[in-house]
This record gives C-alpha cells, structure tokens and sequence, in this order.
C-alpha cells in the first residue's frame, strides 16, 4: 500500500509540476524577460576580463528558450512532487480516509494557505523597489502561512459550526492586516 500512495504522489506531482510549467510560460515568463531587461538596464553591469558583460556576483544560468523553460520545469516538478509528500504525510496523519476528491481539496487548502493569501496580502516587489527589508517580510510570510493553515485546519477539520466560523475567519484575517 505504501508504494501505491508513493507513486500516487510522485504521479501527482508530475502532473501538477507540468500543468504549473506551462502556466507559468504562458502568464509568468514574459513579465520575467521584461523586469530582467530593466534589471539589466539599471544595474550598469561591467565588461569582464573574458570580454563578456559581467554583474557583481553573476554565475551561469540557462539560456533563454528551451533551455531556460526545461530548467524551471524541471524545478517546478521537483518543487511539486514535494509538495505532494507533504500532501501525502497530511493525509497520513490525519488517518481519516482519502479519496481523488478530498485530495485535491486538501492540494486546494495547501495552495491556499501557502501562496493564495500569502501572496494576497504580500505581493512580490517589482524589481528595482525595496518594500521591506527581506527578514521582515520572510518571518510575515512564514506567520501568514501558518495562521491561514491553522484557519483552514480549523474550518475543514471542525464539527462544530463555531469552530469552523472562527476557522474561516482566522484563515482570512492576514488578508485584513498591513503588511509591512
């Protein structure tokens, strides 16, 4: 059984990492391209000893096109099948049983508590502007994380209709408070 639930997993996060991929292609990559050109533009890199234009601290990263998309692919794979252990070690702990349909809820209340309201509520920074120092805003994002997943835990898992009422508004509250 434990090798049927691994393969689940991996089969899981195959597929999401893919579905992710072609996404983040369509939508994400071209906004990439246009800030990397204005970081580019503003950074006043400098011509290396090897003729080639250097910025302070660059190293190699894949070429723009196919290889740059199997690179970040390959990440977005590996990023999901992760994901999906974690998913996996949930439903272990939770031993209640699971079936495709409460799985992608549970993937749904993941998603929702580690990137919906955290990026809701802090948004990436356009490049070139600092919002908050990186400290501050990686403890607010890791407390945000954790209140909206303590929310949801609460709204799903809870019996009694005022548990998950104070469930669903704990989840929500980050999304009501500033961020810094």
């Amino acid at each position: 059984m434990i090798m049927r639930v691994l393969w689940a997993a991996l089969l899981a996060g195959l597929l999401a990492g893919i579905v992710v991929s072609v996404v983040q292609a369509i939508k994400v990559t071209p906004l990439i391209y246009k800030a990397e050109t204005f970081e580019v533009a503003t950074s006043g890199a400098q011509e290396g000893s090897d003729g080639q234009s250097h910025a302070d601290g660059e190293h190699w990263a894949p070429e723009d096109g196919l290889q740059r998309f199997l690179f970040t692919g390959l990440a977005n794979v590996l990023t999901s099948i992760g994901f999906a252990f974690l998913l996996v070690a949930g439903f272990a702990l939770s031993r209640r049983e699971v079936d495709w349909q409460k799985g992608l809820l549970w993937g749904l209340g993941g998603f929702a508590a580690f990137a919906l309201i955290p990026g809701m509520v802090l948004p990436p920074e356009v490049p070139g502007a600092t919002a908050a120092a990186l400290e501050t805003r990686q403890i607010y994002w890791v407390s945000i994380a954790a209140v909206s997943a303590v929310g949801l835990a609460l709204f799903a898992f809870s019996k009694v209709t005022l548990w998950r009422v104070v469930g669903a508004l704990v989840a929500l509250a980050p999304v009501f408070i500033a961020s810094p």
